[in-house]
């Protein structure tokens, strides 16, 4: 069905084999609408400050923030690998992704290699290659071993060899790999051959290779104190060796896998459910039934079936239904049985298996943007209606977001504070209203807490900070009576904790800042001597001095009079 071909067919009809691949343009719709959920914008991650009280806080979060959005948007394909997991959700019930290490070396104009830099990856995991078990645990982190299967290519082993990373394999001792059935079927189905079926020509030289690549799989099993990875090569045979040869062994511990995986409607005991397509593929062969069936009838209509009586027929071969045909025989011999329209019928079935796929995949004509009968004029009951459209997007887009992305951001952090030497830059351009930054590792250690927040955080962010708003305005007309209330029991409102929080909730860390700074000397002594002004004025505060009839100011000689106020400073 995802492939858009004729698989199976229920109505067999001699004229008409079309195949429209509506379920594969379901899914389609379904993984757009949910990337865009999940990456509503550039701001679709966000960096939360272990002490959010902290006057720096701000300014350190938005350093971690404008790092890790540098690596997004140069290093990792974020919507491409989004839209990936998306699909593999959709087709084959679950998705996993993986981060790593990159190394890139830095060359200078004379091809001599002057540094290198660590760079994090993630990419999305075929669902095909990756193997856990036990397999009644859905929890990727409770299972004993975690693997995964390579064809590696002989000359990327070598080059790795060279490195010291793995064991040197004598090439000549490779036999040809084992290539695992689905994808034998998958390249079968795109009509190409297998890597390795390669043709040797007359006069070529024979390759010193057995194989041009390793069977390799990388296993990661569980340990009393963590996770420990190998290499294991299947295709290797000799130097008395077994198979499959242990090629390469971590020698640290991991704490956990680097694979994060979503299952779609997990069940307790069961890591392999059903997914979207399974519930559109039975409704795309009805529907392609139903279009077939139409189109005969419509051809019935169209070329209606003719009745001859073969005595007033001259000649038999000029009956032959066309355009502009001549047909020598008694005009009276011919009678055409108009056979009854069912295209009317046809139309009105392929519009309700549309419907069931639609619903299905959480599709509705709200959702489209389509505005349906009876749909209310008030903004707020609309928008109700368009959430309660959406919510099956929204439901996958949460459980990608809890499971894989949140999970994954905070390992592509980790993997940068712990691998990331300390003389890498981070060299991070400004805008117009945004210096540029130069930023080091040392800058981005400390107590995070990271998030991806897409549109559905987003909106419930919005949701929540206009609730704050309010009850923030409701506090400020009845503030004089409260402060005074608390400050009989001892109590006091810690109104710049109030703000932070109210930003935070809001717009997140960013600019945090720059909402609440330290007044400069000059400042806080114009505001104590506004304040003595204010007690004196007061009743019971002594009698009234010059100050209270007329302010005084730094033009007026105030600066003698500031002295005496501040004791001498």
């Amino acid at each position: 069905a995802w492939l858009g071909r004729h698989q199976r067919v229920m109505f067999k009809s001699e004229m008409f084999s079309h195949y429209i691949p509506a379920a594969r343009r379901s899914v389609e719709r379904h993984v757009i609408r949910a990337s865009q959920m999940v990456l509503p914008s550039a701001e679709f991650f966000e960096v939360y400050p272990g002490d959010e009280i902290a006057s720096d806080a701000g300014k350190s979060a938005e350093s971690v923030r404008a790092a890790l959005f540098h690596v997004f948007t140069k290093r990792l394909k974020v919507y491409a690998t989004v839209r990936q997991l998306f699909r593999c959700y959709l087709l084959y019930s679950f998705a996993a992704i993986k981060t790593g290490v990159e190394v890139v070396p830095l060359y200078d104009d004379a091809g001599k290699k002057v540094d290198e830099h660590v760079w994090p990856t993630w990419r999305a995991v075929d669902p095909f290659v990756l193997y856990r078990w036990p397999e009644t645990v859905s929890d990727i982190e409770r299972c004993e071993i975690v693997a995964e299967d390579h064809m590696m290519p002989w000359t990327q082993y070598e080059k790795l060899q060279d490195m010291g990373i793995v064991e040197k394999l004598n090439p000549k001792n490779l036999s040809k790999p084992e290539w695992p059935t689905h994808l034998m079927r998958r390249l079968q189905d795109q009509g190409l051959s297998m890597p390795d079926d390669t043709v040797v020509r007359e006069g070529e030289e024979k390759k010193e290779v057995g194989s041009d690549f390793v069977a390799l799989t990388e296993v990661y099993a569980k340990e009393p104190n963590g996770w420990r990875m190998y290499w294991l090569v299947w295709n290797y045979l000799g130097d008395k060796r077994e198979t499959p040869s242990v090629v390469r062994t971590s020698k640290r511990l991991r704490p956990r896998p680097p694979y994060r995986l979503v299952t779609a409607r997990e069940l307790p005991g069961q890591m392999y459910t059903t997914a979207m397509m399974d519930d559109l593929e039975p409704l795309n062969v009805l529907l392609n039934d139903q279009v077939n069936m139409t189109l005969e009838g419509q051809a019935m209509s169209f070329s209606p079936i003719a009745a001859v009586d073969p005595d007033k027929v001259t000649r038999a071969d000029t009956l032959v239904f066309r355009p502009r045909a001549k047909w020598l025989m008694d005009p009276e011999g011919v009678k055409f049985l108009q056979a009854p329209d069912t295209m009317r019928a046809g139309v009105m079935g392929m519009q309700v298996t549309m419907g069931l796929m639609d619903s299905f995949s959480g599709s509705n004509p709200l959702a489209e943007g389509s505005p349906t009968r009876n749909l209310p004029k008030a903004g707020f009951a609309v928008s109700s209606l368009l959430n309660l459209s959406l919510a099956d997007i929204r439901d996958t887009a949460q459980m990608m977001e809890d499971e894989i992305l949140t999970p994954s951001l905070h390992d592509i952090f980790q993997t940068m504070v712990e691998f990331t030497p300390a003389k890498q830059v981070f060299k991070i351009a400004g805008t117009q209203n945004w210096p540029a930054q130069r930023l080091t590792i040392a800058d981005l250690e400390g107590d995070w807490s990271l998030r991806w927040v897409g549109s559905l955080q987003s909106q419930d962010y919005q949701v929540k900070a206009q609730r704050m708003m309010a009850a923030l305005q409701g506090l400020g007309k009845m503030a004089p009576y409260i402060m005074s209330d608390m400050a009989r029991r001892g109590k006091r409102i810690n109104f710049e904790a109030l703000l932070r929080r109210l930003w935070r909730e809001g717009l997140g860390e960013r600019g945090a800042d720059s909402l609440v700074e330290d007044m400069k000397p000059e400042e806080q002594i114009m505001r104590a001597m506004e304040m003595l002004q204010g007690a004196q004025g007061m009743p019971g505060m002594g009698a009234p001095g010059p100050s209270s009839a007329a302010p005084v100011t730094p033009a007026q000689g105030g600066a003698m009079d500031m002295k005496a106020l501040t004791g001498g400073v």
